[in-house]
């Protein structure tokens, strides 16, 4: 059904969808990113090595982390696999894991930030702090439509 409706509907209404969607989650969440120091990572390839290593960094340095990833999350010392392999989690999932680093005492959250889930509106609502970049091929350019949309949609991470 929802994909129907995505189908059918303008685009512009569906941008319009995908952003309330971003912001009522926040909302919904109480915006936990304010109370992090917010790192997103972005690019074709590396997004998630990145990530692990930066985690891994702030924590043998005496910050406690948390991590969002295609392969895994982690909230301090815990971590588990993340068995959706969606490379940004959806709007509620990804600010609920949020709110759980505020919770159990997270200084830092580092967050893979695809194009897709920019696209999606999935990074409105959260404050991102650090933005990293760590490449841009033409490889996912027909979910974009074009290399140029593709590379528009990674530099909003920088516009966040």
């Amino acid at each position: 059904m929802k994909h129907l409706f995505l189908k059918l509907t303008p685009e512009p209404i569906v941008l319009l969808y995908h952003k309330i969607l971003a912001l009522l989650a926040a909302l919904v969440y109480r915006f936990p990113s304010r109370h992090l120091i917010v790192i997103g990572v972005t690019g074709t390839n590396g997004k998630t090595t990145v990530c692990n290593l930066l985690w891994h960094l702030l924590n043998e340095a005496g910050f406690s982390s948390g991590l969002a990833t295609t392969i895994n999350f982690k909230i301090g010392k815990r971590g588990w696999v993340n068995r959706t392999k969606q490379g940004m989690q959806g709007r509620f999932q990804l600010q609920k894991l949020l709110r759980r680093m505020v919770e159990e005492g997270c200084q830092y959250a580092v967050i893979e930030t695809t194009s897709e889930g920019i696209k999606q509106s999935r990074h409105l609502g959260i404050r991102y702090d650090v933005a990293v970049f760590t490449n841009l091929t033409p490889e996912h350019t027909e979910a974009h439509g074009s290399f140029e949309n593709y590379k528009r949609a990674k530099g909003e991470l920088f516009r966040a």
